[in-house]
């Protein structure tokens, strides 16, 4: 137990000092960053400015509320124990006097974000809710400048930031302490971050993508799945990767990226075996890894978005039509 609170503190270092590093870099980069968004037209900034506050005015008007009990509770108390000790832990309260700890098995990247909020207005609930409120109106200015990069037209970065401004589940979920909304919000940034580095083709760019995309992995699990998507996109945009290796920047970048990545495989590697043990002790299973899981999941999840279960079925429409529209052009 003792060997587990150390490595709580170590991993609490680690996370801090990731995103130090992210903000380091995006202050060194910024200067790049405001001359690229420059283009973007006085006009269209006050529209985006428009989208944000309606749906910072959605996302207050909504009911604060908990909306899973369990992991907000784990969330909020993480981020209190890495406030007050340096721990990123839970812990099981057993009289006034004695309490035991461990390790938190799920990602540390949004219990940090609360960490600093209690630090900045105190530990209360409402404090983590709007903490996620804020992250998620901010997301609305971040989906436009990824639909703007990836596009090069305001009108879709306009169009995607208020479909993410009134979409119904988002605006629910961001009055909530759960991890989803702050994640989405660093999935977004990681984007732009990215975008912005196969434009500029800038290293320092580079590094600030890099930087982003592990602290964007410290936010939810699921998201390791963003590493073929990036791969692919990167061979796509930018033909001089094979250059960049060679450069010395580069790999001190990919130390540092390694560095938090080892630290984010070790979480990985926790929440894989709790993930486990649930389907063990609630299904009888022995791996969570099998082609019988992949089916179940594949058919659950798949009926949901044919039903529109989780969002409003009027999307699936948008998707097709986007899709053939990108096909077309």
């Amino acid at each position: 137990m003792i060997l587990m609170l150390e490595i709580s503190t170590l991993l609490t270092m680690s996370i801090v000092l990731n995103l130090i590093f992210l903000i380091f870099l995006f202050i060194l980069n910024f200067s790049e960053i405001k001359k690229v968004i420059r283009r973007i037209k006085k006009i269209t900034w006050i529209l985006v400015f428009l989208t944000f506050l309606l749906g910072f005015v959605l996302r207050m008007l909504t009911p604060h509320t908990h909306l899973v009990y369990i992991d907000e509770s784990s969330n909020m108390e993480v981020g209190k124990n890495m406030l007050l000790y340096g721990k990123g832990q839970t812990c099981e309260y057993i009289d006034y006097r004695k309490q035991e700890c461990d390790v938190y098995r799920k990602m540390v990247g949004v219990p940090l974000i609360y960490a600093i909020s209690f630090f900045l207005f105190g530990v209360n609930n409402y404090v983590a809710i709007n903490t996620s409120v804020i992250f998620g109106s901010l997301s609305i200015i971040l989906m436009f400048l990824v639909g703007y990069f990836l596009f090069k037209k305001e009108e879709v970065g306009l169009y995607a930031a208020l479909l993410l401004s009134i979409f119904p589940q988002y605006v629910l979920w961001s009055g909530s302490a759960e991890t989803h909304t702050i994640s989405i919000f660093f999935v977004l940034l990681m984007l732009f971050f990215f975008l912005l580095y196969f434009e500029t083709n800038s290293l320092n760019m580079l590094g600030l993508a890099l930087i982003s995309l592990v602290y964007t992995l410290q936010t939810r699990a699921e998201y390791i799945l963003l590493f073929p998507l990036l791969g692919i996109a990167t061979f796509i945009w930018n033909k001089e990767w094979k250059n960049k290796i060679r450069n010395r920047k580069s790999w001190v970048f990919s130390a540092i990226f390694l560095l938090f990545f080892i630290s984010f495989l070790y979480q990985f590697s926790r929440y894989y075996e709790l993930n486990k043990r649930i389907a063990v002790e609630q299904f009888g299973k022995t791996s969570i890894l099998d082609l019988e899981t992949f089916r179940h999941n594949l058919t659950k999840y798949t009926t949901l978005l044919i039903k529109g279960v989780e969002y409003p079925v009027i999307l699936n429409l948008f998707v097709i039509f986007g899709l053939f529209h990108f096909r077309k052009n």
